[in-house]
């Protein structure tokens, strides 16, 4: 017992020297602490704010981005043969308009079509300013197939219809025949529906795609000036049987920008409300006693600390996000928290005693709980600052870099209570009256509340909800379901969020594209490799783990029948029909981009097919396509490469979970630690932190029961939760 007492008695003694400094020299440490504050405080106006998705919640050193980074050097997206299926950036300059029925029901009426043909030349018309004068039309940054912009296949049979004079609006399935012998698929861009006599008859909803040109830097500017006009376009376009919602390439970042402005309300309320209650708690029956002041330095603590950290971190560069939004309530919290505990140690001594004693001996008896909190919250921010998410690293280096948060509820409250107050007199007083008055809440809580629920029957009663609660959390953290929805990213209410919900409720059957590249030579005219190739294009799509595969395209395989009376036993004869003659076919056109050629020996050096997967409804599902192929990538003899755009989201789904028990269990080491140090008993130290784990496996477990997923969000304000008890 004595090598923790040992520590526990020094702090004590520190902690009564630095009272007694604190109550000598009140002004040189005002003077001090705020100027201290100003300068830091002053890096404010250095904030930058980190509003790219993908850069924040895409883990560290990540493998999607490296393999898209070799799918783009391999294979670069030609915008004048552009394929949507080809797509590799996640950033991809377009306009996605979902269209619904306002009644909710089918959107293949003929009313409804005339206005979704109305918003598309609607769409088409917006014409935006670029910077050097110019207009920007849609025509000028279209991505295009052949020389024309890419068309939404819907609109392309809606067109033909109404040119041969028909009143149908139905769509043929499996597609449509242009009298060019075109076939138009219409997959992925109708919600399921019902099929009569070969035709889709009922759909609730029709996407429409509009993409642009992404390179080069000056032709990505201004599709992102035309995106921000028909943004604005549609805001204030009203239809009469449609309902519309849209989604632009930037529209997630400026989310992020308005869910950070958006936070601002609920921070002043805070504020409000935390005023109210410290300046109630601080008051009593006997008014020399009550000390609002006191209250208000608190509040006044806290502030410093956010402002003085935001500034020390902007100083140092690292930026702001949406997610470190949440660290002003923390700072609060935990500042005020303080102040309480100093309050009632204050209350304590005896009034009638000098400010220096009375100082010295409220810090004395404050010193073991405000440490245990200080150094708890900043080993708890320290070790979760390993996060691979570059949001929740941010929030932690902002919530780490404030020691000062902790520094002036400690100093500022004392030296402002010194000026404000009549500290004490150092004069003779009756014996039994130098005590203060006790707050009627201590008084409550230790002669009323205490011995209630210390009895036989209420500890009873306890102990049985307990392990309910225990139950149920342990239940709810075994059904927790994880992974980020992008319409959490969103305002409630945004046009944003209701992109991502629509999109969710009604193509939730369309799964991931994804490119397997395969590198290096390899004799593609080889009757043993076509074999081997064959093969490897079936495990993909009969793992059982990867759900239902919907389509496929390889080259390779229409090649093969294409040239089945041809004589193509050898390179050369191989290579030479499939560039004069295969590729050149207007069916065939689109894959001269799955294929590269070392035009020098004529091999080919690189070549991918695309799988095409079906319903991926789950996170769970997801994050196994994504696992499932990269295996079967891996586990390969030839040099593979797997990528899919959505798998950079889906990155985030694999280290959530261990990310978290990690952070949490080290955490909770390291808590366990300060708590034997600190605490002069070895059972109250465990049973601290046995108490701390009980309410997370609450707080956890009751995710699941409020339909709140384990992502980077809920990871970070599970941690702070955990921090802040």
């Amino acid at each position: 017992m004595a090598k923790f007492d040992c520590v526990q008695s020094r702090l004590v003694r520190l902690f009564g020297y630095h009272g007694r400094f604190v109550a000598r020299h009140p002004l040189a440490v005002l003077l001090l602490s705020l100027s201290t504050a100003l300068v830091l405080s002053s890096g404010v106006v250095f904030l930058k704010y980190e509003n790219n998705t993908e850069n924040l919640f895409t883990p560290i050193a990540s493998r999607a981005q490296s393999e898209r980074e070799t799918l783009e050097e391999l294979f670069p997206t030609n915008f004048e043969m552009f394929t949507p299926t080809r797509v590799t950036a996640t950033s991809q300059r377009s306009v996605v308009v979902i269209v619904t029925a306002k009644d909710g029901k089918n959107i293949l009426r003929t009313d409804s079509v005339a206005e979704i043909l109305q918003l598309r030349d609607t769409i088409f018309a917006t014409t935006a300013k670029a910077v050097d004068g110019t207009l920007i039309r849609y025509e000028s940054v279209c991505a295009e197939w052949k020389g024309s912009c890419v068309a939404n296949p819907v609109l392309v049979w809606w067109d033909y219809l109404q040119a041969m004079n028909s009143s149908s609006v139905y769509l043929p399935m499996p597609f449509g025949q242009l009298p060019s012998n075109e076939r138009i698929y219409f997959d992925g861009f109708i919600a399921p529906g019902v099929e009569e006599n070969g035709e889709i008859v009922y759909t609730e909803a029709v996407t429409l795609l509009f993409f642009l040109r992404n390179d080069p830097i000056e032709m990505f500017d201004r599709s992102g000036l035309w995106e921000d006009a028909v943004a604005k376009q549609l805001e204030s376009t009203t239809f009469g049987n449609i309902e519309v919602v849209y989604y632009t390439s930037d529209a997630l970042d400026e989310a992020q920008n308005k869910l950070a402005v958006s936070v601002l309300p609920y921070f002043c309320v805070t504020f409000s409300f935390l005023t109210i209650f410290a300046v109630l708690t601080c008051l009593m029956a006997d008014w020399v006693q009550s000390k609002p002041w006191l209250a208000n330095s608190g509040i006044l603590s806290a502030l410093i600390a956010i402002s003085s950290g935001v500034g020390l971190l902007s100083y140092c560069g690292i930026p702001f996000n949406q997610v470190v939004a949440s660290m002003p309530f923390l700072a609060m919290g935990i500042g005020i928290d303080d102040m309480f505990i100093m309050v009632s140690a204050w209350r304590r001594t005896d009034r009638y005693a000098t400010v220096e004693d009375r100082m010295s001996t409220a810090l004395s008896e404050a010193a073991i709980s405000i440490t245990i909190t200080s150094l708890t919250d900043f080993l708890g921010f320290c070790v979760a600052a390993i996060t691979p998410l570059p949001a929740d690293e941010e929030k932690r280096k902002i919530d780490t870099a404030t020691p000062v948060e902790r520094y002036y509820p400690r100093k500022v409250p004392s030296v402002i209570y010194r000026m404000f107050c009549s500290g004490g007199t150092g004069g003779q007083v009756d014996e039994g009256t130098s005590q203060s008055r006790e707050h009627a809440v201590m008084r409550f809580f230790r002669n009323q509340f205490s011995p209630f629920v210390t009895g036989p029957f209420v500890m009873t009663v306890v102990a049985f909800c307990y392990a309910i609660y225990l139950v149920f959390g342990v239940y709810g953290c075994f059904n927790l379901t994880e992974g980020l929805q992008l319409s959490n990213l969103a305002e409630e209410g945004s046009v944003t969020n209701a992109f991502f919900r629509t999109s969710s409720e009604y193509f939730n059957e369309l799964g991931p594209t994804v490119s397997v590249v395969i590198k290096g030579d390899v004799n593609y005219w080889e009757p043993d490799v076509q074999l081997k190739l064959g093969q490897l294009m079936t495990r993909f799509k009969d793992n059982s783990y990867l759900g239902t595969v919907k389509g496929s395209e390889f080259w390779l395989d229409d090649f093969k029948r294409f040239a089945e009376s041809a004589n193509v036993s050898d390179q050369d004869s191989f290579v030479s029909l499939l560039q004069d003659r295969f590729l050149q076919e207007p069916l065939f056109e689109k894959y001269s981009e799955d294929i590269n050629f070392d035009h020098e020996s004529g091999s080919i050096t690189s070549s991918r097919f695309l799988i095409m997967f079906g319903s991926v409804d789950s996170t769970l599902k997801e994050s196994d396509v994504m696992i499932q192929t990269r295996k079967l990538a891996d586990n390969d003899s030839m040099e593979l490469v797997v990528f899919s755009p959505q798998f950079v989201v889906y990155e985030q789904y694999v280290i959530i979970l261990p990310n978290t028990i990690q952070t949490l269990c080290i955490a909770i080491v390291s808590m366990l630690i300060v708590s034997l140090i600190l605490i002069p008993s070895v059972a109250v130290a465990f049973i601290v932190t046995a108490s701390v784990i009980s309410i997370e496996i609450g707080v956890v477990g009751g995710m699941s029961y409020l339909g709140i997923s384990l992502d980077g969000i809920s990871m970070i304000n599970s941690h702070l939760h955990w921090i802040q008890h």
